[in-house]
């Protein structure tokens, strides 16, 4: 389960409004099954700065809890949130990976799971890749024609001599 706060419910959560929430799964399975994943896959080429942050937000139980960042299936950056109360939003894990290169279509992902033994737990995070475009010159849509007319030209004057 994800969902982005609101502010207003779920009083017994440590975060702010804008952030985001989540759970990852229990031993037992109850809370979902697998990873918890937040997912970018890159529209076009360039460069990205990926940053973030990820704390315990379950105010009722502490639990360790183990984040990790990917790109296309290479792990870049991890850490495991302790979940021993001295942990959230004001003493958070963060992230920052700038120049990464980005195909078209190329995975991001922040991905959270339990530290075994621990059950699941409630976290708080944050997620953001900023992505800059790969300058491409674009070819002007008349220039192909005005290439065309200056051979037809060089071929008139050839056959005039």
């Amino acid at each position: 389960m994800l969902l982005r706060y609101d502010g207003i419910t779920l009083q017994t959560a440590d975060v702010l409004a804008g952030d985001i929430l989540g759970h990852t799964q229990t031993s037992d399975g109850n809370a979902g099954a697998g990873e918890l994943a937040i997912r970018f896959t890159n529209p076009f080429a360039g460069t990205a700065t990926i940053s973030g942050s990820v704390w315990d937000a379950h105010t009722a139980a502490n639990r360790r809890q183990q984040w990790s960042v990917w790109i296309n299936g290479v792990q870049l950056s991890n850490g495991v949130v302790l979940g021993d109360g001295s942990e959230g939003p004001n003493n958070r894990d963060t992230f920052l990976l700038s120049g990464q290169s980005l195909g078209l279509g190329t995975l991001v992902e922040l991905r959270l799971s339990r530290f075994a033994p621990d059950n699941g737990g409630v976290l708080g995070m944050t997620f953001d890749v900023d992505l800059t475009p790969t300058s491409v010159m674009p070819v002007p849509a008349s220039l192909p024609l005005f290439v065309a007319g200056i051979g037809g030209l060089l071929l008139a004057m050839r056959r005039r001599r």
